[in-house]
C-alpha cells in the first residue's frame, strides 16, 4: 500500500515490550529486532518522503493498579525510565538512522528527569502501561506538533 500510494509521510509507532520470535518463546534482541524492522522499512523507503519514528512512551506502572487503592496517592504512580527501553531506543534510532528516516523521542511527553508520573495536575497520562489516554493527548497536541516541526516532520508555522 505505501509502494502505491507514496505517502509523503509513514509513522512507525509500537511498545517496546519484548518481543519475541514467531514460533517460540525465545525473546529477540534487540539486534534482531532492529535486522527485521529495517528489512520491512527497506522494502518500501523509496516510496515516502519521509519515515518517522515515534518512540514508545517509557512503560509504567498501570494506574489501575498503583492508584485507587485505599492507602495510594498519585506518587505512588510515579515509575523510571528502564534499560530495556532505553535500548529498543537507540536500536530505533539505529534503523532510522540507516534508513534516512527521523526518531522522535517521546520521553519528554511523558517523563522529567527519567522519573515518569502516571498522572500531570488530575489528568492521567495513559490507561495502562503504555496507551496514552485521551485527555492527555488532547492536552500535550500541541507539544507532540512542536516536537515534529521541530524535527522537520511538519513545516514550520509562520
Amino acid at each position: 500500500m505505501i509502494n502505491q500510494t507514496k505517502p509523503a509521510v509513514v509513522f512507525i509507532a509500537d511498545s517496546y515490550a519484548q518481543k519475541h520470535l514467531i514460533g517460540g518463546d525465545q525473546d529477540l534482541t534487540t539486534g534482531e529486532w532492529a535486522t527485521g524492522m529495517q528489512t520491512i522499512v527497506e522494502k518500501f523507503r523509496r516510496s515516502a518522503e519521509k519515515v518517522v519514528w515515534l518512540s514508545a512512551p517509557p512503560p509504567d506502572k498501570n494506574i489501575a493498579e498503583c492508584y485507587g487503592k485505599r492507602s495510594s496517592a498519585p506518587a505512588d504512580c510515579i515509575s523510571e525510565v528502564q534499560n530495556y527501553w532505553i535500548d529498543m531506543a537507540q536500536a530505533e534510532q539505529d534503523v532510522a538512522a540507516a534508513v534516512e528516516g527521523v526518531w522522535v523521542d517521546s520521553r519528554p511527553w511523558f517523563c522529567k528527569d527519567a522519573l515518569c508520573p502516571a498522572f500531570v495536575g488530575s489528568t492521567p497520562t495513559k490507561r495502562d502501561t503504555a496507551h496514552l489516554t485521551r485527555a492527555y493527548g488532547e492536552k500535550i497536541t500541541p507539544v507532540i506538533a512542536e516536537t515534529l516541526r521541530n524535527a522537520g516532520v511538519l513545516p514550520a508555522t509562520g
